[in-house]
């Protein structure tokens, strides 16, 4: 209402609502109100409800009895009468980073590169909401649409002593776990990490008998911090692990992605003036 009285009406970025509120409403269609779909706005109008205003004074348990009790809800809103509160934004309980290869994979080394780079993709949203993981997966599988190929689909858990948000330990382990469940002579299409059981980082409950020293804790965080750093004002990827490869030949190809143009400098339209 606030939205539509400013841009169609006054014309102005701010507007007090509070004392001329009947006036105002009656301004309004009731098909301008935020909700209000047109089969509604012809149903509405048919019982002689044409404003916003005529809408806030109809009985609302008709309304939720003749329509529904969203409709109920907006009519309760234009009476100033709030029916929702900000909802807080849950911290994740896992993130998940998997794409599929450019081209399917046979050697492990390759397919450890990937893994690799997701766990950096996964660590990185990991970190950026402060949380630590608990309980790590990594999977791998063919492409289900050839059937001319052997199939292999296959995942593995790991449950950590500790929760930890240290990159170089959780690509450890990946590798490990893909170990586990590679097979040769497959022709894998993609492979993928997930971070489970996400904690937030502070406070950390440790394992009584499996304690990292305090200095190996603080050393940790510190090198965590500048590839953070290094990474977030150079580009993804300025700082990695070399376990994460250089040439990528894994990678999907992207001939035909669109360009960056207000985000990457080599991506900006070149203009030739003569």
């Amino acid at each position: 209402v606030a939205n539509y009285l400013c841009k169609k009406i006054y014309s102005t970025p701010i507007l007090n609502i509070t004392s001329n509120r009947e006036r105002l409403l009656k301004q309004i269609s009731v098909g301008a109100v935020w909700g209000v779909g047109r089969q509604w706005e012809k149903k509405l109008i048919t019982r002689g409800i044409d404003t916003a205003y005529d809408l806030a004074t109809t009985n609302i348990h008709l309304l939720k009895k003749r329509f529904n009790v969203v409709l109920m809800r907006t009519a309760m809103e234009l009476q100033g009468i709030v029916c929702g509160d900000l909802e807080e934004i849950e911290p994740k309980q896992s993130i998940m980073s998997s794409k599929s290869f450019g081209r399917m994979q046979t050697q492990f080394a390759s397919i450890a590169e990937s893994v690799s780079s997701h766990c950096a993709r996964a660590v990185e949203k990991m970190r950026r909401q402060h949380l630590m993981v608990q309980r790590i997966s990594v999977f791998v599988h063919t492409n289900r649409f050839r059937d001319d190929l052997a199939q292999h689909t296959q995942s593995v858990e790991f449950q950590l002593i500790h929760p930890t948000d240290d990159v170089r330990l959780i690509t450890q382990i990946a590798k490990r776990c893909l170990q586990r469940i590679f097979k040769s002579g497959y022709f894998y299409k993609k492979t993928g990490v997930c971070l489970h059981d996400l904690i937030p980082k502070d406070p950390t409950q440790l394992d009584l008998f499996h304690q990292p020293s305090d200095a190996q804790l603080q050393h940790t965080e510190h090198l965590m911090r500048v590839l953070d750093q290094i990474n977030q004002k150079y580009g993804r990827s300025t700082l990695r692990l070399a376990a994460e490869g250089y040439s990528k030949p894994w990678a999907m190809r992207a001939e035909l992605k669109s360009p960056a143009y207000t985000t990457r400098w080599s991506d900006v339209p070149q203009v030739r003036v003569y």
